[in-house]
């Protein structure tokens, strides 16, 4: 591709030693400054940055046993999150034949354990908060005895004796290397939510790092500019924030993480950190904290700052899951731009909407135009509706993780289906995943991700799905949020959830249309499991309570 071939580093370690070299003074990274109660901003400059991550990489590496040319060490990185766990990823990155396994802290013991265990895990930078779970998986599990450990809390790696000297000078250094070798190196470990069974560790290159960029450029160059200031409230653990650091660095602008001692956002920190005086001009977030951030600014005690940090925004972008319509409509109408992003670890990013022209159709997202040759956009088997489309990743496309391929010819397809509107323009929203659709014994067919979506944005709604799948029609599960209803009887909420219900009714085909004997609210001691991301995942609709 011509955007790699253009690059003058072939890896995620070569774009930082580029731009510390280029760049050396432009702030590269904003971190909430523990000085300060976290409530305002410190920095670190390219250079910096670039010194202490050498530092860093430096102490790690004797740790580390000394290896063949070919021969790969995985490192993994247990944590909260900040300033510590972004060094310390740049830092394992930094490492020859060093994978980065960052592993996301809301796992349980027996996935943290599958997922060391899988991944053949050496060392594991964590903090005392983890260490008696890692030690009795360790006492558990013969192979992961002989792993080393590395507390990030204590002595010489803790982050406020490290950032006493920001400029500090390493004998270790990193060089800026160009080849399609360092290219199609793996570099990083990221692994998937888990929904299903154990959580599955995915492996990246350092070419599907880089090449992500490519797809914001070929939809408008200056999707990502070097005056950019972009804070992310997103764990870094996770692609979409992960993923971030890098655009930052590619792109040269400066990187804010959440201003926060530990992630994520409470609601007051999340109104602060939008206000500060930082120059922040991108936001890109997970839809939860969004939706927290929305209701704050709109609530009586914020009604004197309202919707005016975000609308002083080049753009809010957000990722990983659904938003609620009601909330968008919100921001939409009073402009703000609002952009939507579609993909997965496996395939990153796969569709987005520009923020320049604008148009407010907020979830409607098209292909970039690099990404195009690698891919068919197709209508399902059995679809009834032609605007009805998948999308089946080629075998040849280079923006996939490594050998995810799920199709006799060796191409990927992730699942979930998409609606062009309008026809043939090439603007698509996402519909729902292929096996969230419930199919009834009648032969009807349910999407439940809108009318979910609906019922959801009734405030005494912690969470709903919806079942049905091989019976005659739909019902809805519901967890209710117990501080918002604590006070009130039964009718009372089922009354006022149910405005929510008549509004999705008004939008859903007959055969999935909501009664009120078909709401089963449940019980305090109840609640509907969800992913680590925070949503309900519908694969397995067979063992769903069906409660009539």
């Amino acid at each position: 591709m011509d955007f790699l071939e253009n690059l003058p580093f072939s890896s995620i370690i070569g774009a930082l030693e580029y731009q510390s070299q280029v760049k050396p003074t432009n702030q590269a990274i904003l971190y909430p400054d523990s000085t300060k109660n976290s409530t305002e901003y410190a920095s670190l400059t390219y250079k910096q940055f670039n010194n202490l991550t050498n530092h860093l990489a430096e102490k790690i590496s004797e740790y580390l046993p000394k290896t063949s040319l070919n021969e790969s060490i995985t490192c993994a990185l247990l944590s909260i999150g900040g300033l510590e766990y972004l060094l310390s990823q740049y830092a394992l990155l930094k490492l020859p034949h060093v994978i980065m396994f960052p592993l996301s802290s809301r796992n349980s013991s027996a996935a943290i354990e599958y997922l060391l265990k899988e991944t053949k895990t050496y060392l594991l930078l964590t903090t005392t908060l983890y260490l008696p779970m890692i030690k009795i998986i360790q006492e558990n599990n013969q192979q992961l005895q002989s792993m080393k450990i590395i507390l990030l809390d204590q002595n010489e790696f803790l982050v406020e004796n490290l950032l006493k000297n920001k400029d500090i000078q390493s004998s270790f250094s990193s060089k800026i290397v160009k080849s399609n070798e360092e290219l199609s190196r793996i570099v990083v470990i990221l692994h998937s939510s888990g929904s299903t069974s154990h959580p599955r560790p995915i492996y990246l290159s350092n070419r599907y790092f880089l090449v992500s960029y490519s797809s914001y450029q070929s939809l408008n160059k200056d999707f990502w500019k070097e005056d950019d200031v972009a804070l992310t409230w997103g764990a870094l653990f996770h692609l979409l924030a992960f993923n971030g650091t890098i655009r930052a660095i590619l792109a040269g602008c400066t990187y804010a993480l959440p201003l926060c001692a530990t992630f994520p956002l409470k609601p007051d920190e999340l109104v602060n950190n939008i206000q500060s005086q930082n120059g922040i001009t991108v936001l890109v977030t997970v839809p939860s904290l969004l939706e927290q951030l929305i209701r704050e600014l709109l609530s009586e005690k914020n009604q004197h700052i309202g919707l005016k940090p975000l609308q002083k925004l080049k753009f809010v972008m957000y990722g990983g899951a659904g938003c609620p319509d009601h909330l968008c409509k919100t921001l939409v109408e009073n402009n703000v731009v609002l952009l939507s992003v579609y993909g997965s670890t496996e395939t990153g990013l796969v569709l987005v909407n520009n923020f320049h022209p604008y148009d407010k159709r907020w979830k409607f997202m098209q292909l970039p135009l690099s990404r195009k040759p690698y891919v068919r956009i197709e209508t399902p088997a059995g679809s009834q509706d032609p605007n009805e489309k998948i999308i089946i990743h080629l075998p040849t496309d280079p923006f996939l993780a490594q050998n995810i391929s799920n199709q006799p010819d060796g191409s990927y397809i992730v699942g979930d289906i998409l609606l062009e509107d309008p026809p043939n323009s090439g603007f698509y929203r996402i519909l729902g995943r292929q096996d969230d659709t419930l199919v009834h014994i009648t032969g009807e067919k349910t999407n439940p991700i809108p009318i979910e979506h609906s019922i959801q944005s009734c405030p005494l709604v912690k969470q709903v799905v919806l079942v049905g799948h091989n019976q005659f029609c739909t019902a809805a599960l519901i967890e209710l949020d117990k501080d918002k209803t604590k006070d009130l009887n039964e009718k009372k909420i089922l009354d006022e959830i149910w405005k929510y219900v008549e509004q999705a009714n008004k939008d859903a085909p007959s055969h999935s249309r909501l009664i009120k004997q078909l709401i089963h609210i449940l019980s305090n001691d109840q609640s509907l499991p969800v992913t680590h991301k925070g949503y309900l995942s519908h694969f397995n609709k067979e063992n769903w309570i069906y409660p009539f």
